[in-house]
């Protein structure tokens, strides 16, 4: 039985795909956040069983990224999954709207953390999500709409506050060819200023997942606990 932890307030999106880092992402109890072991810490809860005169050994492992779908239509998951996306991504995390993943982006660690996602969405959800991940950012969610169910900004990780990382790596947008296509790449150096990351425009299926399978083979997400 997949690990649960239930946030009435907050309820976790549907993980498809899932594999070890789905287990990862909801062990001890971390509301959907990256448990310790995952930003790089060492997670005293992997170690509980530990005696207190065992020698310990810190043991770097590499996990595959998650791949975030912020989309109106959930079909396009599907479409931009190849062999070869699937191989990289070790779940799919999928927000129907832009408030939904604004909701859970707000709830995730910022600051010293090492990106561990990488975001597609169309272009209807472009802007906000890229509005959103400036806001983590500058920690100014005043240019938001305002959301209720929006949980308040965490206190940034770390004590360098000048650069404030996120979970998010990179972003591509999704888009129609023609009118659509030109417009959202005229916005792209906006919005990838916005965001503060790379930002790329897919105008087809294949397209996307090329830059996905691109993006994916550039990250990794590197667990360290400690072994007996």
């Amino acid at each position: 039985m997949r690990p649960t932890n239930r946030d009435d307030n907050h309820p976790q999106p549907p993980l498809l795909g899932s594999s070890g880092l789905d287990a990862i992402l909801r062990c001890h109890g971390h509301r959907g956040d990256m448990c310790p072991q995952q930003r790089g810490d060492v997670c005293p809860e992997h170690t509980a069983g530990a005696r207190p005169d065992s020698p310990l050994e810190a043991v770097t492992e590499e996990h595959l990224p998650l791949l975030i779908v912020c989309h109106e239509d959930p079909g396009c998951i599907n479409r931009s999954q190849t062999a070869a996306v699937r191989r990289r991504f070790d779940a799919v995390l999928y927000f129907p709207t832009a408030p939904s993943f604004t909701r859970w982006l707000f709830s995730q660690e910022r600051g010293d953390v090492v990106p561990w996602c990488v975001l597609l969405t169309g272009w209807r959800e472009a802007r906000p999500c890229a509005a959103a991940i400036s806001a983590v950012r500058s920690g100014k969610s005043g240019n938001l709409r305002i959301d209720a169910k929006r949980p308040t900004l965490r206190e940034p990780r770390g004590g360098d506050t000048s650069r404030i990382g996120t979970a998010v790596a990179a972003m591509i947008v999704s888009v129609s060819r023609g009118r659509q296509e030109q417009v959202a790449s005229e916005w792209a150096p906006e919005g990838s200023a916005m965001a503060g990351l790379p930002l790329q425009i897919a105008n087809s299926d294949g397209q996307v997942a090329q830059h996905l399978a691109t993006l994916a083979h550039q990250m990794t997400v590197r667990i360290t606990r400690l072994s007996v």
